[in-house]
């Protein structure tokens, strides 16, 4: 059991208590130091900011409960976002510039930083703040005990854009689930098939823009009769066709069949028995011959479904 650090009483900061049950926690970064975000929460809007965090975590391990997690703010902007989730915010400073003449690192508002420094290039930047190993040892704590004490599950997406359709999206269940390709991961579960290439944009691959309208590719039915823990995806690099299996685990000849996107032309089409391998298991996929077919392995053995009769997918 983790102990908070510091309890600040709910009157000083907004919020309120809703009868809806906590279904999931939503992980930021202060962008600043830990006391100059914690007055901004303070003095901001004269002392009627609505946007607060339930938690704050210093780089030094020390959790802040801001607010009751059994409570909410208007943090994130999205009612009904706000009411079932519990915000964790740590100390960061996040993507920081290079100033070679002072031999540091300043963040955006330009804030010394002297810490340890993460390099990637993402989203135009490329050095960023760490976090501490104590800030997350204690974050993994916090996160473990609002799970035993308000059931939330341990799902997790490893990604922090902003998604429109988060009140519905449950990140990847499965590693069967999700494959790298040249435009980016590519993942499904029941709610869609999803492609992030590192911009701030998160594609949605079942959705397309009709007359100014999203329209569905495959209909929410279709798609969630398809996909199961057993659904499996496959990517060849010749193609640039993603595969999605029905079912890695086969008792019959629809698990064989498969959704297949092209990146090139941005489709989908319907491939029956493609990779029906009998009363089977696959346990992986395979690029076979100087050709790259997509074949898979199973049972000590690979090659292309049996049933498969060459036709075209449709």
């Amino acid at each position: 059991m983790i102990d908070t650090d510091e309890k600040i009483e709910n009157k000083k900061f907004y919020n309120i208590v809703l009868d809806v049950p906590k279904t999931q926690i939503i992980l930021c970064h202060t962008g600043r130091d830990a006391s100059n975000y914690y007055n901004s929460l303070k003095y901001r809007m004269d002392g009627d900011y609505t946007r607060i965090p339930h938690y704050m975590i210093t780089k030094e391990g020390r959790v802040i409960e801001l607010i009751s997690p059994y409570s909410t703010s208007e943090f994130f902007g999205k009612e009904d976002v706000d009411a079932k989730s519990i915000f964790i915010i740590l100390e960061n400073l996040g993507w920081l510039t290079r100033k070679p003449e002072l031999n540091n690192y300043i963040n955006w508002i330009g804030d010394i930083y002297k810490g340890e420094v993460f390099r990637k290039k993402w989203r135009g930047h490329l050095f960023w703040a760490n976090y501490t190993t104590e800030q997350l040892d204690s974050c993994v704590e916090l996160i473990v005990q609002l799970n035993e004490e308000l059931g939330v599950e341990l799902e997790y997406t490893g990604h922090n854009v902003r998604i429109e359709s988060i009140d519905k999206f449950k990140g990847v269940v499965s590693p069967n689930h999700v494959v790298e390709t040249k435009g980016g991961i590519f993942w499904v579960n029941q709610y869609g098939a999803f492609l992030y290439d590192g911009s701030e944009e998160l594609k949605e691959l079942l959705l397309t823009d009709r007359e100014d309208k999203k329209q569905k590719r495959i209909s929410d039915s279709d798609w969630n009769d398809f996909i199961s823990e057993n659904s499996m995806v496959a990517y060849n690099d010749k193609s640039q066709e993603i595969f999605v299996i029905k079912s890695n685990n086969q008792t019959s000849t629809s698990d064989g069949d498969c959704y297949v996107y092209n990146l090139i032309v941005d489709a989908w089409t319907y491939g029956k028995k493609k990779f029906y391998c009998g009363t089977c298991r696959i346990t992986n996929t395979k690029l076979i011959g100087n050709s790259r077919v997509t074949g898979f392995l199973y049972d000590n053995a690979y090659g292309v479904g049996p049933e498969d009769d060459g036709s075209p997918v449709e």
